[in-house]
């Protein structure tokens, strides 16, 4: 080969890894986000066509204004299988919108009353929920984007016992491969016990891939052990009868480029609670994880 075919064929090498790498590079992040609540949790059934919670989200942007924002339209999707309510941990679910769709925000909020008796709910189902963001379009908008991805559980009886759930989550709900975060959960507890309770425990992870950043607790204090690259939270505190106490925590980390398309990456563990309502020490069930899909371009 002589020096110019060996130089040709070297640019064409050097260009083929340039577009690889191109290829690789993760696309900008969405210039919006959405954060899904859904209140109160775990949902009360009432066994008739009232609404048992409701589902309150925000879409917020650093690079347009509300107003742009207001523009587009949010539908709340649920996890099923065979019609009924189910979450991402069950193969072959699919997204369903939730009636009615195409919500207009109106200051980036939108507020849905939801019937869980008649999304399926039953004593002890537990389903995935998101909030699906479309674009009002033109020249400026707010990008089409998911909500981070909340397990939501339903019981028969009113509130009785200690109850601890994630029931709110914000970010990018739907990241491309190698893209970073932040994003957000909060667990709430509640002490339906009947008395007051004192040397309440707390505790559950962030998550192997996105160590976290800060924690907020409304009351009370917070030791941290780091566990591998995930970090463990017991939460210390005491709460009367017939309240509720948060901990808003914040992680952020990259997803790998190697990331599966659809596949979903936990942003929490499973949390639960020991107290002690006079008969010794008794511990709350689990939590379910809050998440994001990974979402290719």
């Amino acid at each position: 080969m002589n020096q110019i075919s060996l130089a040709r064929s070297l640019l064409s090498t050097l260009c083929g890894v340039a577009f690889s790498a191109a290829s690789l590079a993760a696309p900008p992040p969405n210039n919006a986000s959405t954060s899904l609540t859904i209140t109160p949790t775990p949902v009360v059934l009432s066994g008739d066509a009232t609404a048992d919670a409701v589902a309150d989200t925000l879409t917020t942007s650093g690079a347009v204004s509300t107003t742009v924002i207001d523009e587009g339209k949010i539908t709340l999707e649920m996890a099923t299988f065979g019609g009924l309510p189910v979450t991402t941990a069950t193969l072959g679910y699919i997204w369903s919108p939730l009636s009615p769709g195409n919500i207009s925000p109106s200051g980036g909020a939108t507020s849905s009353p939801l019937d869980f008796d008649g999304l399926g709910f039953v004593d002890g189902t537990t389903a995935s929920f998101r909030a699906h963001y479309v674009t009002g379009g033109g020249a400026t908008k707010a990008d089409t984007h998911f909500s981070p991805i909340i397990d939501v559980s339903a019981v028969a009886d009113t509130c009785e016992g200690f109850n601890v759930s994630a029931d709110f989550a914000s970010g990018d709900g739907g990241p491309p491969p190698g893209a970073t975060g932040p994003w957000a959960f909060r667990i709430t507890l509640e002490n339906c016990t009947g008395v007051n309770l004192t040397g309440i425990k707390a505790q559950g992870g962030s998550n192997g891939w996105a160590p976290m950043t800060s924690y907020v607790p409304s009351k009370g204090s917070v030791n941290v052990r780091n566990n591998n690259k995930n970090q463990v939270l017991t939460w210390n505190l005491n709460m009367l009868n017939g309240t509720t106490e948060t901990i808003l925590v914040t992680v952020n980390g990259n997803i790998p480029a190697s990331a599966v398309c659809d596949s979903i990456r936990y942003l929490s563990g499973p949390w639960s609670a020991v107290y002690n309502a006079g008969s010794g020490p008794q511990k709350s069930a689990y939590t379910g994880r809050v998440s994001v899909q990974v979402t290719c371009p």
